[in-house]
């Protein structure tokens, strides 16, 4: 019995040893906080939040220990030893916030993407190179997921752009630095909303014009300005190595790299599903006519994604890795999966492939055959070094989509029998020759890359919304249909159980058949009603509209394996783990007494 309960340890101590990107944080507590999909029901800044970011006094001064003998734990006072003494001085802040009301934000993708503004002063004027950090405790509660940071310039002013789930409304700010009084190391920190109820805000409702949706409900997205004005505190001079080991301005505690100083961060995306509607002809967009093949299934192509993004301490990107596995296939018409990188440097571009039984696909064995010879290029299948116009043209994830789905279709009609195969996966990794900035370009939309589908039957290439856009005054989406409004594609968050073949999921005669009957709200009050609607209970007849990926799909990879299964069971393994304790606890003071019994 003991060796049992024994071999269950280990096994529970290897998992919590895997790599999770959690500094000082064991597996299993996070799994109980559900894991990185999260609850993403769209819920609004809490009152205290927005309260006191309107009254201006969100902020407070929090003390930090960084191993001087300044640092006294307290926001001022003198301190010292008694023979050198450091004279006092209060740390005081005030604080002036505005919003502004992000207009155009609705990009089919259930991501929240927008930016932070602060500057930051004191009484001799304004303060550069103060690290300003920006994290979030909502998509795993109580546990805060650190996001991005950026320094203030010349201007004491700094710009933090971030992306985060529909269910985080509100994000925590951290300015560092020190008191010049006392020496002590300081945070100033506060909690700012990021979404905020309609008319919360002058402009305020659908993040479209200012007008509400429909209902008077939901939230919009806002783009906090913070003037943080300060007494008695500045920036930290030279390198505080108890804290930062590698002196590159990212804290150890943040940074995925603490001992190369080129390396700050990593942004892990989660799982997010990747669906594209394939029958998209330019002609129909630019004449704004009816697309009669447009069945509005998402269902033609489907894959299931992860991101890493190595951020250097600018918060310029170095390095991108992906997964990606390929799910569904609803479509007469093939497919190639592409990834487009506007960047003005090279790259080192590795790919792996994996089939459906685990097995890695040696370049010998993979079919490489395109959907789309028009759009081949240098690197297909094989990787290699691409240019900066070879890295636009368009990175090959998947090729011909005949052969990734081993030539089934996972996408069955109303009534059907889903014959489930899973498709093969892709491993990638993008290594920049320079750094670059992804925000300039084409290169992310809605928090995501610029993922596209180059397509067989029609020989176009579709890119997801907010990319591409016409020329003059009355500028359009070249990507949504014109007149149903449309996306060609969408990124849902986690595993997504898309419609069956022909099911219309905005269905404008009876929601109720579509498996997603919130969708048509979400859609028409563009995001900011029902962002939860993938999550949403279905009832037994709404379950029959739609593919059940969720119950078929597993990771390839053991390890994936086991952690997803952990955040299934998390309550299980919880319990267990204390019925372990009990029973360890039980045996040894059992086997104790014994001790103590042959001795006497």
């Amino acid at each position: 019995m003991l060796k049992r309960l024994l071999s269950i340890i280990i096994l529970l101590a290897l998992v919590s040893a895997c790599s999770s990107k959690k500094k000082g944080l064991p597996l299993f507590l996070l799994m109980l906080g559900g894991g990185s999909t999260g609850n993403t029901s769209s819920v609004a800044a809490s009152p205290t939040t927005i309260e006191n970011a309107a009254s201006g006094d969100t902020f407070t001064v929090v003390p930090l220990d960084n191993g001087s003998s300044t640092g006294s734990g307290s926001t001022g006072g003198a301190t010292g030893d008694d023979v050198f003494v450091t004279p006092g001085g209060e740390t005081q802040i005030t604080s002036n916030i505005s919003f502004q009301v992000l207009n155009d934000t609705f990009l089919w993708d259930n991501s929240i993407s927008t930016f932070i503004t602060i500057r930051v002063s004191n009484e001799d004027g304004t303060l550069s190179g103060i690290t300003v950090k920006v994290s979030e405790d909502q998509s795993t509660i109580g546990v805060p997921q650190f996001l991005s940071q950026g320094q203030t310039g010349s201007d004491g002013i700094v710009t933090i752009r971030f992306s985060v789930r529909p269910n985080v409304s509100e994000v925590i700010i951290t300015v560092l630095g020190r008191n010049p009084k006392n020496g002590q190391l300081q945070e100033i920190t506060g909690r700012l909303p990021i979404q905020v109820p309609a008319g919360s805000v002058p402009g305020g409702g659908n993040g479209n014009g200012g007008t509400n949706p429909p209902g008077g409900g939901g939230t919009v997205v806002v783009a906090p300005e913070i003037d943080l004005s300060t007494v008695d505190f500045g920036g930290v001079a030279g390198c505080l190595t108890a804290i930062d080991a590698d002196c590159d301005g990212v804290l150890d505690e943040n940074d995925g790299f603490p001992d190369d100083a080129t390396l700050g961060w990593t942004v892990n995306s989660g799982k997010f599903t990747l669906a594209w509607e394939d029958y998209y002809q330019s002609a129909f967009i630019t004449n704004g006519t009816v697309n009669p093949r447009n069945d509005m299934d998402l269902n033609d192509h489907v894959s299931i994604f992860r991101t890493e993004i190595d951020h250097t301490p600018t918060g310029k990107v170095k390095a991108i890795r992906g997964v990606f596995t390929h799910v569904g296939k609803g479509a007469g018409f093939n497919h190639d999966l592409r990834l487009s990188l506007d960047v003005p440097t090279s790259a080192q571009f590795e790919i792996n492939y994996i089939g459906k039984d685990g097995n890695p696909i040696s370049p010998s064995q993979m079919n490489c055959s395109l959907a789309l010879s028009s759009a081949s290029n240098v690197g297909d299948c094989v990787g290699g070094t691409l240019t900066s116009a070879e890295l636009k043209k368009g990175l090959l994830i998947f090729p011909n989509s005949k052969n990734t789905l081993y030539n089934v279709k996972n996408a069955p009609n109303v009534g059907g029998t889903l014959n489930f195969v899973l498709g093969m996966t892709a491993e990638f990794t993008i290594t920049f020759a320079e750094p670059v900035d992804l925000y300039t370009g084409n290169n992310v939309s809605g928090g995501h890359l610029n993922y596209f589908l180059a397509v067989s039957g029609t020989g176009e290439r579709i890119y997801r919304p907010g990319f591409f856009k016409s020329a003059g005054s009355n500028s359009y989406d070249l990507y949504i249909d014109r007149i149903t409004g449309f996306p060609f594609g969408v990124i849902v968050p986690g595993v997504f159980n898309y419609p069956r073949e022909v099911v219309n999921i905005l269905d404008p005669t009876n929601a109720g058949k579509t498996g997603y009957p919130a969708f048509k709200e979400w859609a028409s009050s563009k995001g900011t009603l029902s962002r939860n609607w993938f999550e949403q209970e279905m009832t037994t007849s709404q379950k029959s509209y739609v593919v059940d990926i969720k119950s078929n799909y597993v990771p390839g990879h053991f390890a994936a394996i086991l952690i997803d299964s952990v955040h299934t069971y998390a309550w299980e393994l919880a319990l267990g783990l204390v019925a372990i304790g009990l029973s360890l606890g039980y045996y040894f003071r059992k086997r104790l007494f014994q001790s103590l019994a042959i001795t006497i």
